[in-house]
């Protein structure tokens, strides 16, 4: 069966505008909208050395390799990045999210990886002004 992550890939996602009505609250689409920069920019530097992604672009990462972008990016390294409730959690840790039970909505790979699931990219993907402009939109 196919998945809509076969169908998409983080690059046909904008990223300079809030993914307004995607997730339910302000807070869990700010944080979904970090999970893909940090994709594309993950894949890009995997296809510039001459990689390849996997699981389309939305293969799975783990919090301190995210976390560490996002201090990096907002070069502030006393912040810590939050999933909110992209993890069924209003204040997500490194302790506490990484943690929670699978509940269909982010899963959890060992202690430490996160795998984007269909619910995300379907979230990303019910907003047709979240596509690139030059992406269309899938059926």
């Amino acid at each position: 069966m196919n998945s809509i992550k076969d169908k998409l890939q983080p690059e046909d996602f904008q990223i300079h505008s809030h993914y307004w009505s995607t997730f339910g609250r302000n807070e869990s689409e700010v944080s979904a909208c970090w999970v893909v920069i940090f994709l594309q920019h993950r894949n890009a530097q995997l296809r510039d050395s001459g990689g390849e992604p996997t699981d389309n672009g939305w293969g799975s990462f783990t919090y301190d390799e995210i976390n560490e972008f996002y201090k990096t990016r907002r070069n502030n390294r006393d912040c810590n990045i939050t999933f909110n409730t992209l993890i069924n959690s209003d204040k997500c840790s490194p302790l506490t999210a990484l943690k929670v039970d699978n509940d269909d909505k982010w899963r959890l790979a060992g202690q430490d990886v996160i795998t984007v699931t269909d619910w995300f990219v379907c979230g990303l993907a019910s907003q047709p002004n979240m596509f690139k402009k030059d992406k269309d939109v899938p059926a």
